[in-house]
Parts: C-alpha cells; structure tokens; sequence
C-alpha cells in the first residue's frame, strides 16, 4: 500500500480557498470618453481568497495570472480532489485489511472445526472399533452361554433320570471325557420312549 503522507502534507499546505476568473483587457476610457478594451483575453487567472482594505474588495493574491480555463478550474480543485482520493484510498485500504483479518478469523474457525471433525472421525472409529470387539465378545457369550444351557440340560435331565445308576455303572462309575456323548446319546434315547 502506497504512503501518500507527503502528499497529503502538500495538499494540506496548498490554499483551500483559490478561486479563477477570466482575464480581461485593461479598461481605458478615451479622450471623448468612450470605452477602449475591457474585453475578454480568453484567459484566465487563478487567485486567493479575496480581502478588503477600507471597505474596498480586492481578489486574493493571484498563483497563476494567465492560463486556459481548464487549468483553472483544475487549480482550484485540485486541493479538496486530491485529498478526498487519499481519503478513498485509505477508507479502501482499511476495508482490505478488514477483509483480510475476517478472512483469516475465517480460515482459523475453519481450521477449528476441521480439526474437530478430525477428532470426531477418529472417536466414531474407536467406537465402531469398540462395537465390533463388543459383537465379538457378545457372540462368543452367546455361544458359551447356549453351550453351558446344553450341559444344564444334561445334568438335569440325569439327575432326574431313573436311569442314573444303570448310566453311571455303564460308565465305570467315574467321569469319562466321552460322558457328555453319552448322556446326549441317552437323552435322545430317552426322549424317543
């Protein structure tokens, strides 16, 4: 960004209250009394604010005696246009950096929540993760549990059975690792009479 501070400084330092009127021929008045010039040179001049001496009006001090109208009027308005553009620029120059600071404050918030999605994204799979070491977990109960309910089932139905003895005998009377056939193998004889 460009430091218009020196020519601020000029255009501070340069009249405010210029103004411009048109050159005219000087007035002569001749012997009989008519008029001798007075006309328009279709130039113009350039000066200061104008002052009063004894109740008499004078223009200002002229800066430049003769030039073109639009020289004039340029003179006149280059003080008060130069500093409203310095003025724009720098309204410009702090709606950019406003601009730029929200798009940063934008950016962070962006950052923020990607990286708290990151952390979401990585908790969901810790916890499909979790969940799947729990289905796991939960079959191999269900097997387990349905397998002891099998055992149960067994003991029961030989506890109750009158055929216990006969079972035990033909066992050997001791526990055999074949037993839990076995007792299958009488249940469903048993369950057939």
């Amino acid at each position: 960004m460009a430091d218009y501070s020196e020519l601020k400084r000029l255009a501070e330092a340069f009249p405010a209250d210029l103004d411009w009127d048109s050159n005219t021929e000087p007035f002569f008045n001749g012997p009989s009394g008519e008029s001798l010039g007075g006309g328009s040179t279709g130039f113009y001049c350039v000066y200061g604010a104008p002052f009063e001496i004894d109740g008499e009006q004078y223009d200002g001090h002229r800066y430049v005696e003769t030039c073109k109208a639009d020289f004039a009027k340029f003179m006149v308005a280059a003080r008060d246009g130069v500093l409203a553009l310095i003025a724009e620029n720098e309204r410009l120059e702090r709606l950019a950096l406003d601009s730029v600071n929200a798009e940063y404050a934008a950016n962070m918030d962006l950052e923020s929540v990607c990286a708290e999605r990151d952390q979401l994204r990585a908790e969901v799979v810790g916890l499909k993760t979790g969940y799947e070491a729990y289905e796991r977990v939960n079959a191999e109960l269900k097997a387990e549990n349905e397998a002891l309910r099998k055992h149960a089932e067994r003991y029961r139905w030989l506890r109750d059975s009158e055929c216990a003895g006969r079972i035990l005998r033909d066992m050997g009377a001791k526990v055999c690792r074949h037993a839990d056939q076995r007792i299958d193998a009488a249940m469903g004889k048993g369950e057939q009479s």
